[in-house]
Parts: structure tokens; C-alpha cells; sequence
């Protein structure tokens, strides 16, 4: 019994110091993203630009208002440009920088998020033309011209968008003292009264200063205006009108500085042909630039209208409005080679008054001068007299090209006729010049060419776009993403939506890359298409961008590199590794052993999840070391030559028996115990 102890206590000591083999600790690679430490920053949904703009007097300076613009970008800006009205002196800027050309541009540095710029821009300004003051600052009050504008240029649509224009990709949020009155481009600070009257969905408001004394009673001079926005149908601008009266010591007559803003002077009165009210407003309308050959145009449409309009509202008599426009003044001058701004008040009112009654008359009161003021502003180029006198042929017949151009060219001067019918209010007619199913009275409510029946030259017939689309048929990209009307249809995109299917990418882009516009999901791998557009980099219309076994939203939302098949360097495939043999497709060794995973399955054909495949206390590194099947687990029995050390977790030797040796004892241990039991 006693030898028994013995025996056992030995064995005990012997296996104490053979050990158990195991594995020799080695540098260990973490679970780590291939895609890199640090976390994507969060992508800005939205698209275009809000522009805050802040305006203020400045009491210490008078004589000058201060005006803050501040920038807020989405993804799709390009470029951004920014211009000044006046002279402007820089108070403060961030991330803006001088432009290229005039000292009152501006741009962005590429750089700077949410960039802004502080200016002063002058309030006292002369008009050289007339003498005397357009606008002014006083101790009391100040009537001024604010105009600071800016565009940018869309990556997406491919195209520039302006300030206050039509639409979601330029937004713009103002701020003002709570003593201002406020329009597109002119605003006056002080103590005010304000006047409004609508027609048609448009407001206009009158702003009276106290310290303007009117020579018109306010609501006549609303009611004027309100004739001419429902009277005059020439496709111009359909916004609301703010009207401002001018105080003294502001000159006399009026001013329209652009946007829908004007400015008449206290003394304007409504009564009789000349009513300035009505002449500025007419300026609004005007939405086409011209060439100096029929720059004209601009100032004598203005005083025809204002003449023609007080006639048919019967704010003057015919005989009054007849000696408005047939003055002698000027006679003599050829309006296309005239630059004087001052001709087209006399000899250029006297020529389209002429105008107009030859082409009612010609055109059997079907056309008049109305539309081919129509015509210029449906023209996005400038309107040459070439243009202008296709559009006089199209309406008055191509024989009345040849009397335009004795009056235009040359200083000969036309009779302004004396019946009262040509002037009058034509009759409403269910006329279709352009045989495209609307009539012309609908195609000046839409903004459309009654002489073209595709107006945008889109590929849409107007009477499609108007009754059945529901797009603009005067533009041929309606929602501005980009692709026109048309190839939105061809793509089943909503022509009316930047991104149809509201996943974050424009329908051009999702064009551009083969998505499906419809689908926010084109492939169906979890991703929406503008999240792998962006931000993953992956192809949206393919479920596993690198082929891996894994698709790219498992790859995403995960650990992995969708864009990398294999994605620790292992060589096994994400997919494999996570499908066929349960590894970590972040680590090269999952199981720590030593062995990368792909060469754990590629070459030795061990468990690349068990540091010791087959269980027989060796691990797999060791036995390929000593030349033992890592796989087999009889092979951990066979006589090592040489080394009787075994390994700690450090991984340092330790003096021992081995195998062999416990074998050796064990046999000694029976001798002793079998002499021991005699």
C-alpha cells in the first residue's frame, strides 16, 4: 500500500512537469474594421443652399446699411457666387474671398462650412440720367436699396440656381428690424403705413411713409395697379408687387431697381395718361434683355402701357391718351441707333402705338402688340432686332417686317391712327395658333409659346405637360434634377421630383450610376442606392459589390469592407469565413494560434476556430513544427527525438520528463510496487 503511494505521488510529480502542450502565445491581431479606426462623419442629407441674410442701419454711419449674409450647404454644392449692389466696404467674412473681375464679387473658398460676409453698402445714390436722388438715409428715415445677392452652381443638376428664384434648391431666409418694410430688393426704415390689394392670387402692397404727403389717394393707387397686373398678360413676373412712395428730398418720377420693387415719387398722381405708378410696374414685366439696337423697347413699352391702361380704365380720354403717344419730340432720331435712354419715352412710345394698331388690324384683332411683348420675355436670350422683328412678322404677317424697319431703322416717324377700337380691350378668343389643344389664352396662363407647340422643346406637347403631366411646359427640365422632361419618362422618374423614390439621390444620379429611380433600393442588398452612391462607395445595382458571399448591407452594417472580399488580408473571402467556417473576417487568426485562418484551411487543413484541432493536447503549431498530423490525434503519442522541455504561457521552456520519460517511470513505478506487494 505503502508503494502504491508512492507510485502515484510520482506520477503525479511527473506529470506536473511534462505538462500539458500547448499553445505558444503569439502577437494577436484584434478585431479591427478594414475600413479604418475612425467612423464616417454623418452625410448631409439635404441638397442646395439656405442663404440668411441679415440687413440693418448702422446709427454711427449714416449714410450706409449693413448687410450679413451666412450660407448653409447641402451635398450637391459646387461653386457659390456672391454680388454686391454699389460699393460695398467689407466689415467681416468667413470662408468667402474676392471674386474674379468687379470688386463687388464674391465667392466661396471651397473650403469653409457655413461660410457668411458682413458688408456696408452705401443708402444715398444719384441718378445721373434725371439728377436728384433714387435713394437716401436721413436721421428719421431711410429709403434703400439692399441688394446682395448670391448663386451656386449644382453638382447634381448640373446647372447654376439663383437667390429667390422658383423652387426648394436655393432657400432664402431674411431678417429685419421690426421698423422695416421689406421687399425683394428695396427697403425702407422708419415709421410707414402699408396698403394692400390682390387680384388673381397677387398682393400688392403700398408702403406710405409719414413723411410722404401723396398727391393720389392710396387705394386708387392700388387700384391702378391691380388694372394693369390683371390688363397686361405678357408673361412677365407673377409675384406679389411692393410699392414704395419716395419722400422728399427724393427726385421726382419713379424707379424700378429689379425684382418685383418700385418706388414712385410722392407727387405721382394716377389721373391721365402719364402715370408712373403703373409705368414702373410695367417694368416689372419686363423679364428680357435686350441689344443696344432695341434697348428702346424697355422704356418705351413702359410709357405706352401706362398710357394705354389709364385709357381703357378710364383714368383718361382717348384724345389725352392719342397726344401721349404721338409726340414730335425726338422725330428725328433712329431708334436702333439711339443709346439715350430719353428716345424711348417720345419717338419709341409714338412707334409701338403705331405698332399695335397695325398688327391688330392685320391680324383681324386676333394679335397684338401684347404678344410680342409675350414673345421677348419667353426669349432666354437676349432679343436682337432680328428677334424682335421675327416675333412683329409672326403676329402682323411677314409684310409688316418692311414697315418696322422704315420706323426703327430710319428717322422716318408713323401716324399714330385715331380709332378708338384699335385701342380698346380685344375680345376674348378661344384662338390656337399652334393647333396644340390649348388655346392661346391658356397658353398665356401657363407662360407657354401659342405659336410653338412645344414650348420647352422638351419632347412634351404643351397641352401633355399642362393637362396630363402636370409639369412645366415652359421648362424642359420641371424639377431641375437634371434630365429633361422627357428622358424622366423614358426612365419612369417623376419628371415633377428631383428624386423620385425619395432615397437621397437625385434621379440624374441614380441615371448616372444605372440605378433604378423608382427604387430606393435598386439591387435589394439593405442599402439605399444614395447610401452606396456616398458612403459605402459600393455599386447600387449589385447586391454583393466584391463578390464575397456577403452582400453589401451585411458588409456595411458590419465589421467587413464591401468593397474587399477579403477583408483581413487571410486569404478566405468574408463570405467563407462567415458561411462555411465560423471565422472572424476582421482577424487573420481567430483562434490566436499562430496560423492564419487561410492557411489553417488552405494548406493544413486544421480548425482555424480551435487552437487545437485535434484534441490531443498538442496545439497545431507545434505538432507542424515537430512534424506531427495536427489533425490526427494519435500522432501526439509518437517519441519526440530531443526535446523533453515543455512550454508555460509565457511561452518560456521549462526542464521535464516529456513523454518518453513518464513512460520510463511508469514502468520503474509498476517494478517498485510489484516488489512491494511480494
Amino acid at each position: 500500500m505503502e508503494g502504491t503511494r508512492v507510485c502515484i505521488a510520482f506520477l503525479v510529480f511527473v506529470a506536473t512537469l511534462s505538462g500539458t502542450v500547448t499553445a505558444v502565445p503569439t502577437d494577436r491581431t484584434g478585431s479591427t474594421n478594414h475600413l479604418g479606426a475612425a467612423s464616417p462623419a454623418p452625410y448631409d442629407e439635404q441638397v442646395g443652399v439656405v442663404a440668411s441674410v441679415a440687413v440693418d442701419r448702422t446709427p454711427a454711419d449714416l449714410g450706409a446699411v449693413r448687410v450679413t449674409l451666412t450660407f448653409e450647404f447641402g451635398r450637391d454644392l459646387g461653386r457659390l457666387r456672391i454680388s454686391t449692389h454699389g460699393e460695398p466696404t467689407v466689415v467681416d467674412r468667413s470662408g468667402i474671398v474676392q471674386g474674379y473681375g468687379e470688386e463687388t464679387l464674391y465667392r466661396w473658398d471651397g473650403e469653409t462650412p457655413d461660410p457668411s460676409i458682413t458688408v456696408e453698402i452705401p443708402t444715398n445714390e444719384t441718378n445721373e440720367q434725371f439728377g436728384g436722388l433714387d435713394f437716401v438715409e436721413t436721421a428719421d428715415w431711410a429709403l434703400f436699396e439692399y441688394f446682395a445677392t448670391a448663386r451656386y452652381y449644382s453638382t447634381e443638376t448640373q446647372s447654376w440656381h439663383e437667390m429667390y428664384e422658383s423652387g426648394d434648391r436655393f432657400r432664402t431666409r431674411t431678417s429685419f428690424a421690426p421698423d422695416f418694410a421689406v421687399g425683394d430688393t428695396i427697403a425702407f426704415a422708419g415709421a410707414y403705413e402699408h396698403y394692400n390689394a390682390s387680384v388673381g392670387g397677387r398682393t400688392v402692397t403700398l408702403i406710405v411713409p409719414n413723411d410722404a404727403d401723396l398727391a393720389a389717394d392710396p387705394e386708387r393707387i392700388t387700384g391702378s395697379i391691380t388694372h394693369a397686373m390683371r390688363a397686361l398678360d405678357v408673361g412677365g413676373d407673377t409675384g406679389d408687387v411692393h410699392a414704395f412712395a419716395a419722400p422728399e428730398p427724393i427726385r421726382g418720377g419713379g424707379l424700378h431697381p429689379g425684382g418685383s420693387d418700385i418706388w414712385a415719387s410722392r407727387g405721382s398722381t394716377v389721373d391721365g395718361p402719364g402715370n408712373t405708378w403703373v409705368h414702373e410696374y410695367v417694368h416689372v414685366q419686363q423679364g428680357y434683355t435686350t441689344t443696344p439696337e432695341t434697348s428702346w423697347f424697355t422704356e418705351a413699352s413702359a410709357d405706352y402701357y401706362a398710357s394705354l391702361l389709364a385709357y381703357r380704365r378710364g383714368a383718361t380720354d382717348f384724345s389725352s391718351f392719342h397726344s401721349s403717344v404721338s409726340l414730335d419730340q425726338d422725330a428725328d432720331a433712329v431708334l436702333a441707333e439711339s443709346h439715350e435712354e430719353g428716345v424711348g419715352y417720345t419717338k419709341g412710345a409714338r412707334v409701338l402705338a403705331a405698332l399695335d394698331a397695325e398688327i391688330r388690324e392685320r391680324s383681324d384683332d386676333r394679335y397684338s402688340l401684347a404678344d410680342v411683348f409675350y414673345l421677348m420675355n419667353s426669349q432666354p436670350e437676349r432679343v436682337d432686332y432680328e428677334t424682335f422683328r421675327s416675333y412683329v412678322q409672326l403676329v402682323g404677317g411677314a409684310e409688316l417686317g418692311s414697315w418696322l424697319d422704315e420706323y426703327v431703322l430710319t428717322s422716318a416717324v408713323p401716324t399714330v391712327p385715331r380709332e378708338p377700337a384699335l385701342f380698346t380691350t380685344p375680345a376674348p378668343t378661344t384662338l390656337d395658333s399652334d393647333d396644340d389643344g390649348l388655346t392661346d389664352a391658356e397658353e398665356h396662363a401657363a407662360r407657354t409659346d401659342p405659336f410653338s407647340n412645344d414650348s420647352d422643346e422638351d419632347g412634351l406637347t404643351d397641352e401633355r405637360e399642362v393637362e396630363g403631366l402636370g409639369t412645366d411646359p415652359t421648362a424642359a427640365d420641371t424639377d431641375g434634377d437634371g434630365l429633361t422632361d422627357d428622358e424622366e419618362l423614358a426612365g419612369r422618374s417623376d419628371p415633377t421630383l428631383v428624386d423620385t423614390d425619395d432615397d437621397g439621390l437625385s434621379d440624374r444620379s441614380e441615371a448616372r450610376v444605372g440605378s433604378d429611380p423608382t427604387a430606393a433600393d435598386t439591387d435589394g442588398d439593405g442599402l439605399t442606392d444614395e447610401t452606396e452612391a456616398h458612403e459605402s462607395d459600393t455599386d447600387p445595382t449589385a447586391v454583393d459589390t466584391d463578390d464575397d458571399g456577403l452582400s453589401d448591407g451585411t458588409e456595411f452594417d458590419g465589421a467587413t469592407d464591401p468593397q474587399e472580399a477579403d477583408t483581413d488580408g487571410d486569404g478566405l473571402d468574408d463570405g467563407a469565413e462567415v458561411n462555411q467556417h465560423g471565422t472572424d473576417p476582421t482577424a487573420v487568426d481567430t483562434d490566436g494560434d499562430g496560423l492564419d485562418d487561410g492557411t489553417e484551411v488552405n494548406q493544413h487543413g486544421t480548425d482555424p476556430t480551435a487552437v487545437d484541432t485535434d484534441g490531443d493536447g498538442v496545439d497545431d503549431p507545434t505538432e507542424l513544427d515537430e512534424g506531427t498530423d495536427p489533425v490526427v490525434a494519435e500522432t501526439a503519442t509518437q517519441t519526440r527525438a530531443t526535446d523533453t522541455s515543455t512550454a508555460d504561457d509565457s511561452g518560456a521552456s521549462t526542464p521535464g520528463f516529456g513523454v518518453a520519460g513518464a513512460l520510463v517511470a511508469l514502468v520503474a513505478c509498476l517494478v517498485v510496487f510489484g516488489r512491494g506487494g511480494r
